[in-house]
Formats: C-alpha cells, structure tokens, sequence
C-alpha cells in the first residue's frame, strides 16, 4: 500500500470509531432506563400492597359491621404471617412480569394486562394451594379480595408512573420514522394510538434521505460508508432521537440495505414496521433459520378453531344471559316510555348474519312510525344528506329519530334488545358491525372476512370513533378483527367501550 492511502486508511479508521462510539451511550441505547425500571416495579408493588390493605379492610367491615362477626384475621401475629407469604408470592409474580418484558421493554397496555390477569390468576391459585396444605386459618375473604383487587390497581398504578413519568420527561421517547409514504403514515398513525407505550413522533423522512449516499463536501475523502453513518448520527442528533423506525414498502426494502448495514454496525437503536397488510398479525408466530436472513412467519386464524368458536359462544351465553337477567326492569321501564310515543317498542331490521344468514337485529325503537316515508322524502329533496347516505347509511341530523331515540342512540341504550340476538345464536357480543345485504355489497371481496363470524353488539368500530370513522375504514376494522381474534381481545373491547359509549363518542 503506498504511504499516502496508507496514511489515509489509519486516519479513517479511527473516525469510523468515534462516529460509532455516539451509540455507545445508555441514554441512547436503552428505551427504558434503569431508574424508570425501578419506579415501574416499585409501582406494581405499591399497586399489590394497596390491594392487600384494602382487601383486609374491607373483609373486617363486611364481617364485624354487616354479618356482626368476630374478625380476628388483622390480630398482628396473622397479619404477619399472611404479608409474609403474600410478599414471596407477589416477588415471584414481578419475577415472571419481569421475564415477559414488562419493565423493560415497551408494551401496549392491553398486551401487558393480558400478561397481567394471567399472573393474578396463577398467583391466586398458588395461594389458595398453600392456604389449602398447610391448613393456614385464614380469611378466604380477604384471600380473595387481595387478587381482585389487585387487578384493578396494578393498571391504574401503571398508568399512573407513566403519565407521572411522562409529566417530568423520563418516559417520552422521541422517534424519527424513515419510510415510503403511505407506510410512514400507518406507523404514525400507530404510534399515536398507543400512548401508553410513549413514543413521540418528532420527523418522517424519506428512505431516499439514507438509501442515496450523501455527497462529499470540498475536500472530504472519507469513504461512501463514514458519509452515511455521519448522516445518521447527524439525524439522531438534530432530532434528538432516543429510536428510528423504518417502514419501508416491499419494494423498497432491498433498497434500505445500506441504511440497515449502518444501523447494524454502528448499534443504532431501531425498529422496523414490515409491510404486512392482510395478514393475521397478532396470531403470527416467527420461526427463524439458523445463518439465513429469513424469518418465518406462520399465521393461524383463531376462528377457524373449533375450541376457540366454543370458547367464544360459551363467553357470548353466559354474559348475555347473565345481563339480561339483570336488565329486565330496566326493559321494562324503557318499553313503556317507548310505547307512550305510539307503536312498538322493539324493531327488528333484517341484517346479514355468519355464512350469509339473514336475520332480524333487535333494537329500541328509536325512529317514528312512518320512518321509510320520511326518508324517501328527505333523500329526493336534500342533496347534501342523500350524499351522506350513500357514503355512510346514516345521517347525522336524523328526521326520523324521536326525542327519547335521540338518547338511546346517543346512549347506544337502543342496541340492549341484541343481547336477545345474541343468545339466540345470531349475533355475539363483540363482532363485525351488522349490516343489510346492500351494505355487504359495499365489503367487495371482503364481504367473505365478515360471512366468517357473527356480527356484534360492539366491536372494533364502536370503540375507534362510530359513526365518526368511514365506511372504508369500518370495513378495514371489521376484516381486521376477524383476521385477528381472540377471546382477549374481545373483553379487551368490552371494556374499551364502556368509556366510549359513556363519552358518547362519536354517537348521533
């Protein structure tokens, strides 16, 4: 080698070095510090001694104040002992929360509580197994309201470190999203829908900006390689970004080679959000080939399990069952105001059913008797709201609503009557929205996701916006549940509900 590049090379080595050394740094290469690790447990332990107290508490007024019982659980000496075995129990649950990422990784919320109500329920079973051999004397009350307890404080306390985390700037993460455009607007759009998980989009730059080799200023012999690893840096550095995240399309995914080499080699924190439109994310499984670039990913569609339809339908009998036991008087009362108008209380419109079954989708009146004719004449003389029921069925300044149906729309009151539907095998409790034949035509190919499953009282759709979200986007949600399901995921959206519907968001 002749001096001069010999000389050159040794220069360039070095500042190849320095350039990798700025990813060297914890606080870039950790999303989540050791101190915030520490406050996210010490939060889950506060959250389970809460519950403990509480539960304690509430055992000794149902006992002493209610039944008029002697409660001699909270004499010291059974306090003791009971801390003492619920303390191990608790360190070898934040052990396996800990194993499946929960202080060190970034999660969404209804992931973690999944993880979450599966460990109370392992650890309550231990409990209750130990309580059981050694023959402990002790409150099966307070045994019991430990756990559930603990169910409802460890979310609130998890939410609670985070906002109060993010209030003093150690939990947001800024991240910088490199990607073709439409990929780059779904990641975004992801990001923002999880909070929780703290990221903070702060620039969307094009794959070009990487891909294409920067151009070397007057007097600059570095290697195309240090160029681009300096505009890395550089993008890091102006951004203040703690996590790239690529979204790239599938044809440009070859091209990102040298952008990933750089990542790579340099140890740059970052994530890649493949092209995977279609495809059954949640229930996919990665298999990976030993010195191949190749990941596997095998998808399996829950529904077409025979188990997990039993699973489903037993979960749809026994809570719809169950709630209309309890809501009777409430039937009740509703029907009589209804029938005050004039007319029946109950309306049944024909809806498309799992494998193309037509059926009668049982609501609460909410519309005047000549409701059909009022429509016809509103659509022939009003442009503006026929343009709106062709994109929508629906109309958001209904004529045809009554005073008291305005209400129980709003409410979703009026959609109580399905839990008769979905007992009856119709419909379940969490599904595709119900639509007419006409509507189904509007689903195209993707009428055969929805012709897979009953349709639901809530769903994805009520939960993301109701009538506010398009059509094109409800039928996007409605395909992407069934590709997707999961008995969790059901309850997931039943809880989600409850504040959508109490908000009224998104109802007219």
């Amino acid at each position: 080698m002749p001096p001069a590049e010999e000389k050159k090379s040794r220069h360039q080595a070095p500042r190849e070095e320095a350039d990798s050394t700025f990813f060297h740094s914890s606080s870039v290469r950790r999303l989540t510090p050791y101190p915030q690790r520490f406050l996210l447990v010490m939060a889950d332990v506060l959250a389970i001694l809460v519950a403990f107290a509480v539960g304690g508490r509430l055992a000794a007024f149902i006992n002493e104040t209610l039944l008029g019982r002697l409660y001699l659980s909270l004499q010291p000496e059974t306090v003791w002992s009971r801390s003492v075995e619920t303390s191990m129990i608790t360190a070898g649950l934040l052990f396996w929360l800990s194993i499946r990422g929960h202080y060190s990784r970034r999660t969404p919320f209804w992931a973690e509580m999944k993880d979450i109500c599966q460990g109370l329920f392992v650890a309550a079973l231990l409990d209750a197994t130990i309580l059981f051999l050694l023959q402990i004397q002790f409150s099966r009350l307070w045994f019991i309201q430990t756990w559930l307890w603990s169910a409802i404080t460890l979310p609130f306390a998890r939410i609670w470190i985070r906002r109060l985390l993010t209030t003093f700037g150690r939990w947001v993460v800024p991240v910088i999203v490199v990607g073709d455009e439409e990929n780059s607007r779904d990641a975004v759009d992801a990001l923002h829908s999880e909070t929780y998980l703290g990221y903070r989009v702060v620039g969307v730059l094009p794959i070009s900006s990487f891909v294409d080799s920067p151009a070397p200023s007057a007097g600059d012999n570095t290697s195309e390689s240090v160029r681009r690893r300096r505009a890395l840096i550089e993008m890091y550095a102006h951004y203040k970004v703690k996590f790239a995240l690529l979204a790239p399309s599938a044809s440009s995914l070859e091209r990102m080679q040298p952008l990933l080499r750089d990542l790579n080699t340099t140890h740059a924190p970052y994530g890649i959000i493949p092209p995977l439109r279609g495809l059954s994310v949640l229930n996919m499984k990665a298999g990976y080939f030993f010195s191949h670039d190749v990941m596997m990913l095998s998808a399996s569609n829950n529904l077409a399990n025979l188990q997990s339809r039993f699973i489903k339908r037993a979960f749809d009998i026994v809570v719809s069952g169950t709630a209309l036991l309890l809501l009777l008087p409430f039937f009740a009362v509703v029907a009589l105001v209804i029938r005050l108008d004039g007319g029946s209380s109950f309306y049944g419109h024909r809806r498309v059913g799992i494998k193309n079954r037509l059926f009668g989708c049982l609501k609460f009146r909410t519309m005047v008797i000549d409701a059909d004719a009022r429509l016809e004449a509103v659509l022939k003389s009003d442009p503006v709201k026929a343009a709106e029921w062709q994109r929508d069925q629906k109309l958001r300044d209904d004529p045809r609503v009554t005073r008291v149906g305005r209400f129980l729309r709003a409410t979703s009151l009026d959609e109580l009557p399905q839990l008769i539907n979905v007992l009856r095998g119709d419909m379940s409790l969490v599904g595709p929205r119900p639509v007419t034949p006409t509507e189904l035509l509007k689903y195209g190919e993707d009428a055969s996701y929805y012709l897979l499953t009953r349709p639901g009282i809530t769903g994805l759709w009520q939960v993301s916006g109701r009538n506010d979200t398009g059509y094109e986007r409800r039928v996007q949600l409605d395909c992407w549940y069934v590709r997707n399901w999961s008995l969790w995921q059901d309850i997931a959206i039943i809880f989600k509900t409850i504040p959508a519907v109490l908000m009224k968001s998104g109802a007219y």
